[in-house]
């Protein structure tokens, strides 16, 4: 969640071009997810308040999609009209040199490919669908927060999240980090509702492994549930339990089968669907560290940017 705020303030400031502006609207938006808490707290029991919260998070993300009717740009072009054509059988666009250089962005593209089946070729539907899956991740952080510590802690976050303006601003923007992100916190929730049954573990691989589907950064996820898996049974080792030191470990190993499992599957059934020879985690390794590092481009890839790239391309 820190790293989230911390990038979407970012991005916030970048997009206003002023710290104090950023600021501001910021502490606005925070003040009244703190009051709408306050007051959803004090009145609505559990059942209202969802009700409520998602009602109104809902409707204001509707009503800003309907509002500022973005068109898709850049990147995001790109894969809308790739998931046109996939929704109508044609999969020319994977062997262009998009996708060829960045493969993992299929998985995305045919989830939007689906959507387009399903309710027609339409912006508005996409978008609304975003929204949804970027309420239920302040559903998500409700149950969290109120099992790790109590019901105000769970309305107050789920709030915030709710209320926050650039969850509320990035639903009209096709982009994928409204399902990733709500299928990354449905895995952590599921580890941390009932972390001794393996049926949860298991449906925690099964949702971090589509969430790498659609945004590859699941690893960073499975990285932190190692790490805290392996604090869990060092600590039951001290403790002398070792059986059940050993049935932690074997679940984690569960997990991260599932979560490569599903990787394997996505990889095979785009092969033998003709859709592409490439492996969702091929591509180009090189491009995000040269933007993320190229300080004389403000973190863009320029000209020469180009060229290195190409060079490394081809000694690979």
């Amino acid at each position: 969640m820190a790293i989230i705020f911390i990038s979407s303030f970012v991005f916030t400031v970048d997009a206003y071009g002023s710290f104090a502006q950023t600021l501001a609207s910021t502490v606005c938006c925070a003040l009244v997810a703190l009051l709408i808490a306050h007051v959803l707290n004090r009145r609505p029991g559990r059942n209202a308040f969802l009700v409520l919260l998602v009602a109104i998070g809902l409707g204001v993300r509707i009503g800003w999609i309907l509002f500022n009717q973005a068109p898709p740009r850049s990147d995001f072009l790109f894969l809308y009209e790739a998931a046109r054509e996939a929704a109508s059988g044609k999969f020319d666009f994977a062997e262009s040199a998009y996708f060829t250089s960045f493969p993992y962005q299929l998985g995305f593209t045919m989830y939007e490919a689906m959507i387009i089946r399903i309710f027609g070729d339409s912006l508005v539907a996409l978008k609304v669908i975003g929204a949804a899956f970027n309420m239920g991740t302040a559903v998500i952080l409700y149950f969290t927060g109120a099992r790790l510590f109590n019901e105000t802690c769970g309305r107050i976050a789920s709030c915030f999240y709710a209320f926050y303006l650039p969850n509320i601003l990035m639903c009209s923007v096709l982009t994928n980090q409204h399902l990733s992100v709500f299928l990354f916190f449905l895995g952590c929730s599921l580890l941390l509702k009932r972390r001794g049954s393996l049926l949860s573990w298991l449906w925690a691989g099964l949702a971090i492994g589509a969430g790498q589907l659609i945004r590859p950064i699941g690893v960073v996820y499975i990285v932190g549930i190692v790490l805290f898996a392996m604090l869990e049974v060092w600590k039951k080792l001290r403790e002398g339990r070792r059986r059940k030191a050993w049935r932690q470990a074997g679940m984690l190993v569960a997990m991260i089968g599932i979560y490569a499992a599903i990787q394997w599957a996505a990889n095979v059934s785009l092969h033998n669907a003709g859709v592409t020879q490439h492996a969702l985690s091929d591509g180009d390794k090189y491009w995000k560290f040269m933007v993320g590092l190229n300080a004389d481009a403000n973190g863009g890839l320029e000209q020469r940017g180009c060229a290195v790239r190409e060079r490394l391309c081809v000694r690979r």
